[in-house]
């Protein structure tokens, strides 16, 4: 579980209902001529952030944590004072509204479509200190309430009182309800490994967009990788949390009905593929309707609404693997082809999958790394030919904007079409701006710094 005031991704999320399990398009309209559509530094939005030292009474910490169709949403959390979130047009940058948190709250929020949940914890929850963790300071969480908010108007679409004692958490977030989980502040705590087993059995609840409850149930102890808001895959009237084990290490999911608790013995949901749940036991046992699936780990690929989207994996890596696994469109699910390269994405019936190599394998310890190049190949998943290949940078983004590939490096954002290869267009940017997301009209950028951004920018058409 963390604390309220983690930091949030942002990323596109399943919205899907039940009876079309598997997840949306992951994509983007860029069109031909994208543009850097705005960049603004975070004082045009909030006048009152001005330091950049973290010691400062005008410092502040932001961070995206809603991003929809028409608007963004920051929250800016000032060193003294109440957080805020900021509401902005996408397609402007412009500043559309603002709202306070409730003072004297630590806030975590997150996002689903145009819906926005903030837990606003009177005092920050913090487990005790363990074996594990003897130096951890200790205490006791606060009230704590559960605010629904519209992403595009800032307005409140309702509120519920989640208690007045214990780790308040998001377990899970859909489209349209979260999930929320609550432990007692001493029956859980991190490790290097991250989250270790709860030793308390943990309350969930299930709240609406207008923060509504519904079911409640309870998870015995032995829980764990549960938190930060993790995405609900939702198959056959069950939502399960991604990620989420019980003490055998059987994944947990709930009946959408009545939030009764479905175990998955294969162990935890990691992904959905054609209506089937692909379930990961440890670190790399995948299974699939319960059979062994061949692979460690399952590719997330952005993809368009094509309904040949294949599965992907690639083996356990140690270092020199650079392959990806092919399989069947129907169970079994077999591997029928390997092809060079990890998956990146899967765009108008191309996969496209990236080899990286060091351009400089001989750095000591006292220089910097230089950047890796690349290889990006488009493969027919059919028959495992290589269409077409391009060098660029390793480690980058590869996102599907209608007919092109479009590629993020640092300092330009360029697409190449998925005919051909060819260069199409290219949106230069400034070097500081590193790629943060994107929503289905543009990408979003901002400049990364240790604690905090202070810079947001957007590339669309």
């Amino acid at each position: 579980m963390v604390a309220a005031g983690a930091t949030a991704a942002v990323w596109p999320r399943s919205s899907t209902p039940v009876s079309q399990p598997d997840p949306p398009t992951y994509s983007v309209d860029l069109g031909t001529h994208p543009r850097l559509a705005w960049t603004h530094e975070l004082t045009q939005w909030a006048p009152e952030c001005t330091a950049t030292d973290p010691e400062s009474s005008d410092y502040c910490q932001s961070e995206i944590v809603a991003a929809g169709k028409k608007d963004l949403v920051v929250q800016v959390t000032a060193a003294r004072g109440a957080a805020q979130l900021i509401g902005v047009d996408l397609r402007t940058g412009a500043f559309g509204w603002r709202r306070s948190l409730p003072d004297g709250t630590s806030s975590t929020c997150r996002s689903g479509g145009s819906n926005l949940w903030c837990i606003a914890v009177t005092s920050p929850p913090q487990p005790s200190p363990t074996d594990d963790d003897q130096f951890q300071e200790s205490e006791p969480a606060g009230p704590a309430q559960l605010l629904a908010i519209d992403a595009d108007t800032g307005r409140t679409k309702g509120s519920a009182v989640l208690g007045s004692s214990g780790i308040h958490d998001f377990l899970g977030v859909s489209s349209d309800f979260v999930l929320v989980a609550n432990e007692s502040s001493d029956a859980t705590a991190d490790t290097q490994d991250g989250p270790a087993p709860s030793t308390a059995p943990m309350q969930v609840a299930r709240f609406d967009a207008e923060a509504v409850g519904g079911w409640r149930q309870t998870l015995p102890k032995g829980v764990t990788n549960a938190g930060y808001g993790a995405p609900i895959l939702q198959v056959d009237g069950v939502d399960y949390v991604d990620s989420l084990t019980g003490a055998g290490d059987e994944g947990i999911g709930f009946d959408s009905a009545d939030g009764s608790v479905k175990k998955l013995p294969g162990g935890a949901a990691t992904a959905i593929y054609r209506g089937h749940v692909i379930a990961v036991h440890g670190p790399s046992q995948l299974s699939i309707d319960g059979q062994k699936l061949q692979g460690a780990v399952v590719v997330p690929l952005a993809h368009d609404n094509s309904a040949e989207r294949p599965l992907v994996t690639v083996a356990e890596n140690d270092g020199t693997v650079d392959a990806s696994q092919l399989h069947e469109a129907n169970p079994p699910f077999k591997v029928v082809r390997t092809v060079p390269g990890i998956a990146r994405a899967f765009c108008g019936g191309r996969l496209l999958t990236e080899s990286a190599t060091h351009l400089n394998d001989n750095v000591t310890s006292d220089s910097e790394p230089e950047s890796q190049t690349a290889t990006l190949r488009a493969i027919d998943p059919r028959t495992g030919h290589v269409e077409w290949q391009s060098d660029t940078q390793a480690g980058e983004f590869v996102i599907c904007s209608g007919a092109d590939v479009a590629v993020t490096q640092q300092g330009k954002i360029y697409g190449l079409a998925i005919a051909n290869g060819a260069r199409t267009w290219s949106v230069a940017l400034p070097d500081q701006l590193m790629f943060s997301g994107w929503t289905e009209s543009g990408v979003l950028l901002e400049q990364l710094g240790d604690t905090s951004t202070h810079t947001f920018a957007y590339v669309s058409r």
